[in-house]
């Protein structure tokens, strides 16, 4: 029973934690920019003839009107050379494609390494087990927040607009990026069932007349 105990421990070890991807915060967050980038849209003719400035300032109560708590923290300096840079219509469509860049990142997975819900890899690669949206678990490579933030700023420098409204663009998504890798434990507990259903029973063997334990040694669970 002892080591039975002892194999079915060290099996359950071997399994890896399954984990999900928690697409919900992309999804609210692609909202709030899109309600965003029209409403701003909406202060065209306003901001047009004001000077820097005045859009500066029309920009912080923009915001302040349009989500008094700032959820996103975001920055009204680049709510204005998002206006400077970009006409209305290719601010709508930076704002989708950065909003599919990221979606695409969310997809992929990001781990916080300081959730202790999140077993961290060893070595430079995240591989981690994914229960996907199809039911199936398979083996990914999630990126760090870090990593993740990286990926952002680069695919968005390849976009066919002014570096200035892609760093100012940039600066307004990655407040919407966070860790999406949460721990599946019901995943994982059907994992290490799977795992154990084909144990059996460790079987010790002892032939007449074996000694079992050696006279003066200290008797263990096992040897009783």
């Amino acid at each position: 029973t002892i080591l039975t105990e002892q194999l079915r421990e060290q099996r359950k070890k071997r399994v890896p934690p399954v984990y999900r991807l928690n697409l919900d915060p992309h999804t609210q967050f692609s909202q709030y920019i899109n309600e965003l980038i029209a409403d701003i849209n909406h202060l065209e003719e306003k901001l047009a003839t004001a000077s820097f400035s005045s859009r500066q300032d029309e920009a912080h109560r923009f915001l302040s009107r349009f989500d008094p708590n700032n959820r996103y923290n975001l920055n009204s300096d680049d709510i204005v050379v998002l206006f400077n840079t970009l006409p209305s219509n290719e601010r709508l469509k930076s704002a989708r494609e950065g909003l599919m860049i990221l979606r695409d990142i969310y997809r992929e997975g990001i781990y916080d390494a300081n959730n202790p819900d999140i077993r961290t890899p060893s070595g430079n690669l995240g591989f981690y087990h994914i229960h996907r949206e199809s039911g199936h678990i398979a083996q990914a490579e999630v990126q760090s927040e870090v990593d993740a933030l990286r990926s952002l700023r680069i695919n968005l420098s390849a976009l066919d607009i002014p570096r200035e409204g892609s760093v100012a663009l940039y600066r307004v998504l990655r407040t919407g990026l966070s860790p999406n890798l949460q721990f599946d434990p019901v995943r994982t507990e059907e994992k290490e069932m799977q795992a154990l259903a084909n144990i059996r029973p460790v079987v010790i063997n002892v032939p007449e007349g074996q000694t079992i334990i050696e006279p003066g040694l200290k008797v263990t669970r096992l040897d009783h």
